[in-house]
């Protein structure tokens, strides 16, 4: 068990590192074991597919699920993961990359962190930011790449934990240049 990861009803979210997403029913004391489909997992011969890291509802019973190979979409209602379709305009960047936590802030942002990728950020019109250590654009740097956890704090803040030394920055409004705590 990686975790547990989102609540819908009376059904349990549990990420799994090696078996995909597990579906659980307290009440009932019953599960069901999702993975991506085969041709999905052709793609991906180490199966970091199936490490599932975290979720984050998107819209209606549709969930995005955070891998250690990129990003996925549960359906519910059909009990199915399936890729992102590029209509949700995620980044290409993305795929393949291993997706650490997903957060929605209070202005119904979407933040991906990512384990060497950076940190991502879909807006409601749908621009998408890229944090990163290379970034050249001062506002969009981060001091290292591999983000562990993100927090959406007060006055519309986001906190951002770093591996590798890079420690806690802030990213004032949701904005940089990000402040190193």
């Amino acid at each position: 068990l990686q975790g547990v990861i989102a609540q819908v009803g009376d059904t349990l979210l549990l990420g799994t590192l090696g078996h995909g997403l597990l579906l659980y029913h307290p009440s009932s004391d019953r599960h069901r074991l999702l993975a991506p489909t085969a041709a999905l997992l052709s793609r991906d011969p180490d199966r970091r597919m199936l490490h599932v890291m975290s979720a984050l509802h998107w819209e209606g019973r549709r969930y995005l699920v955070g891998t250690a190979r990129g990003l996925l979409l549960l359906d519910l209602d059909r009990q199915h993961l399936e890729p992102t379709p590029p209509a949700m305009g995620l980044p290409p960047g993305l795929e393949g990359a291993r997706i650490t936590c997903l957060v929605r802030d209070a202005q119904d942002r979407i933040w991906i962190g990512t384990w060497s990728h950076g940190l991502f950020r879909l807006d409601v019109d749908g621009a998408m930011r890229h944090f990163h250590s290379k970034a050249t654009d001062p506002k969009y740097q981060l001091p290292m790449n591999g983000v562990l956890d993100i927090l959406p704090g007060t006055n519309n803040d986001v906190w951002v934990g770093l591996n590798d030394g890079g420690g806690l920055v802030r990213l004032h409004g949701g904005e940089g240049p990000a402040a190193t705590h």
